[in-house]
């Protein structure tokens, strides 16, 4: 007799002992943390909701289109994103924004041309230079002129010491001199942020480089630097060039008046935007549009084809398709909310006296100048559970987004203003009392503390609150130690040189990267040798060397600064990666190597 065979079920309840990603995801969301970082829907699920992903996630079936060969629903959503967004055409984006970098500058580049690329874009422009051959031509943005924040940060700082202990530089730069006052500290001028590119540059290069076929620039810059699009664009025309504008942190800017105009408004042929930075839509998003009849719509197509998965996610596609509806249909109300709520927010962090706004072109980009950005974030985490999008060697970025709760605003700034106050604080001990490891019996800290009782943190942080309040000596030295403030006598570990440099090219990226004879040299030995390998801090992602170019000891000596503070830097073969806060000397025998040609 035939035996009916029954299917059986399994439960996955515990099955695994390791402790997956997945694990650690739900682990970390379920506690307290204010995302100041991408991406933008941020973890806002009151306002953005969806089923179970394993429920939601399908291939190209019946009915639900191809997104290399779109006719139907994927078709539609590519024409409703183009109108939202106000471009001709739009191309999602499931591979990020660097897989439309790559789409777009193959596909208006021919092998071995010659482009205008500013120096500050990301790695991934440079990614499209090696895989099309390219040859580089570099512009370099202005240094974003931090004369005033400095000269602010030094007048706090230096409020009760005589004038007579400040100068002005060769470079116009606010100066401590030598003088018999203990209490002063240098502060080290420039911020190593990159202004604007600016049009009469870029016309200067293509009248002197005839077979410059594209010109690639970023804005706004991760800073919030906005160049003037509009002008550039125009002169680019002009010669008959295209202008590819990588505005991956300016998805937003569309959509409110008080906001910078966006690259897709002002006559850019190609504009990629990461919609997940700054929009509620997941992370890995991006779109691709094209304008006008300059650039070859078909060849960028072709090679969008090839750098996007021939499996798309729906749930990315679907993501996407989301947002752009929810701008569609709620974009006013929610924007017209979010910049009074960033007006108010900046109001009262322009108040700060020791960590400084930076005055930007984005508002939504909250750029804090303080002597020491990755202790400022170490602070920031470890005290207070506000994890911020990137720290450099002398700033931090908070992102914003549509989809911030003003709990985390509050958090934030309530944040600030204390340690704010606490470096106010220890600055008046050192100066009154000349002691910088002051006792327990230290007034003014402990008043300060117990002023703002630690309201930012919540039932779960009240162990910290006790601990600060009673550890002021503990809390003290962390804020020496991450560099906030200083022993007397003793040197920032932040170098003077602020990253802005222009690069001594000697091989084109291509030819340096498929050169056989490379070697791994200790980076104190590397100077005037060719680098065969990019290094950058990550975030975020701007070379400081490209293969192909001269390592000189301004290159070395930011590298090392970076590592010192605890900034991740990528490119280095780093034998023993426990290199935070060690001396400079100590970074030869640990053994931190860099490939360069033979």
């Amino acid at each position: 007799m035939y035996k009916e065979e029954k299917f059986t079920t399994f439960s996955n309840e515990k099955t695994h002992r390791n402790v997956d990603i997945l694990d650690r995801l739900e682990d970390y969301c379920g506690k307290d943390y204010v995302p100041m970082h991408m991406p933008g829907a941020k973890r806002n699920t009151d306002l953005f909701k969806m089923g179970n992903p394993y429920g939601l996630d399908i291939t190209e079936i019946d009915g639900f289109d191809n997104m290399h060969h779109a006719t139907d629903i994927i078709k539609e959503a590519f024409e409703r994103a183009s109108k939202v967004f106000g471009a001709d055409e739009t191309l999602f984006l499931v591979n990020g924004s660097s897989a439309g970098i790559l789409s777009a500058i193959c596909g208006a580049t021919r092998k071995g041309d010659s482009v205008l690329v500013a120096r500050n874009c990301h790695v991934s422009v440079y990614n499209a230079i090696y895989l099309n051959e390219l040859n580089p031509v570099y512009i370099y943005p202005e240094p974003y002129n931090s004369n005033k924040v400095q000269e602010d940060i030094l007048n706090e700082k230096y409020s009760n010491i005589e004038s007579d202990c400040l100068e002005y530089d060769n470079n116009n730069q606010l100066q401590k001199v030598e003088c018999n006052d203990k209490s002063c500290n240098i502060i080290d001028s420039g911020l190593g942020i990159y202004g604007k590119v600016y049009a009469d540059d870029i016309e200067k290069h293509l009248k002197e480089n005839e077979n410059i076929s594209t010109v690639i620039i970023t804005s706004p810059t991760y800073e919030g630097i906005v160049s003037d699009i509009k002008s550039i664009a125009c002169v680019v025309h002009r010669y008959g060039k295209v202008l590819i504008v990588d505005e991956a942190h300016g998805a937003h800017l569309h959509f409110h008046k008080d906001l910078p105009e966006s690259a897709v408004d002002c006559g850019a042929d190609a504009v990629i935007q990461s919609i997940h930075k700054t929009l509620p839509s997941f992370t890995q998003t991006a779109l691709l549009h094209l304008n006008g009849k300059i650039i070859d719509r078909d060849k960028v197509k072709h090679y969008w084809n090839i750098y996007q998965s021939t499996s798309p996610s729906y749930l990315l596609l679907a993501g996407i398709d989301r947002c752009v509806s929810i701008i569609q249909e709620n974009g006013k109300e929610l924007f017209d909310n979010y910049v009074y709520n960033l007006k108010c927010l900046r109001k009262r962090l322009s108040k700060l006296k020791y960590i400084k706004l930076l005055d930007v072109d984005d508002i939504s980009k909250i750029v804090l100048a303080t002597w020491n950005g990755k202790g400022l974030h170490d602070i920031l985490l470890k005290y207070y559970h506000i994890e911020l999008e990137m720290s450099s060697l002398k700033y931090i970025i908070a992102m914003t987004s549509i989809a911030d709760k003003v709990e985390y605003y509050e958090r934030f700034t309530q944040a600030l203003e204390q340690i704010d106050e606490l470096i106010e604080a220890q600055l008046l001990a050192i100066k009154q009392e000349n002691i910088l490891n002051s006792s327990i019996n230290n007034d003014k800290l402990y008043n300060t503390l117990n002023k703002y009782n630690c309201n930012t943190d919540t039932s779960k942080n009240v162990q910290l609150r006790q601990d600060i309040l009673t550890k002021i000596v503990y809390y003290n030295k962390a804020l020496k130690n991450v560099g906030l403030i200083q022993s007397i006598g003793e040197n920032s570990n932040i170098n003077n040189y602020s990253g802005l440099y222009k690069a001594n090219v000697k091989l084109n990226i291509y030819k340096a990267l498929t050169c056989d004879n490379k070697e791994k040299i200790n980076l104190y030995q590397a100077q005037g040798k060719i680098s065969a390998n990019t290094v950058c801090f990550y975030p975020p992602g701007i070379p400081l060397v490209n293969p192909g170019e001269i390592i000189t000891k301004e290159v070395i000596d930011y590298i090392i600064s970076g590592l010192n503070t605890g900034l991740e830097v990528m490119g280095l073969d780093i034998e023993n990666i426990e290199l935070n806060n060690c001396k400079d000397e100590e970074l030869i025998r640990k053994g931190v190597y860099l490939l360069c040609l033979k």
